[in-house]
């Protein structure tokens, strides 16, 4: 019999920990995995192409949330070697919020911008929202560091 090992969210796993010694967590994955591949199987070529698309397109996104992500990273870090103690309090002291409205110093609005029209960068457009959470990240984890310190 062939082994594979799978991964589970920690939230399932708890569930799961009760009924470890009842039930059969191999027989269960094969099961699941067999109706997976008879509803794949069934599938006409035109939808598994139209899978094959939304699986690039997600990746795709990934990569550009990555990039983007690390761009704020990037630029938080270069931020923060003038940054002031204010702005670092006020940066260091927010919280992520998608209903926020997050304005950034002219002069990293133009760096992104910059950065977006060189050729040989990975990004071709920016996701906004992971930008702010990599530029979030450093801000907070300085004012961390700094905040009893100064």
């Amino acid at each position: 019999m062939a082994k594979m090992s799978i991964h589970i969210q920690d939230e399932v796993f708890e569930r799961i920990r009760p009924y470890k010694d009842r039930i059969n967590i191999s027989r269960v994955c094969s099961a699941a995995l067999s109706k997976e591949i008879e509803i794949f199987s069934s599938v006409p070529n035109e939808v598994r192409n139209t899978q094959s698309l939304i699986l690039r397109l997600r990746k795709g996104m990934h990569e550009q949330k990555k990039e983007s992500f690390n761009l704020g990273v990037a630029m938080a870090r270069l931020y923060t070697k003038d940054i002031t103690y204010e702005e670092l309090n006020e940066w260091g002291s927010k919280g992520y919020s998608k209903n926020e409205a997050y304005y950034f110093p002219e002069e990293v609005e133009d760096k992104i911008e910059k950065y977006l029209l060189e050729e040989d960068n990975k990004l071709s457009v920016l996701d906004r929202e992971a930008f702010i959470q990599g530029w979030l990240t450093v801000m907070k984890k300085t004012w961390e560091i700094v905040r009893d310190k100064v």
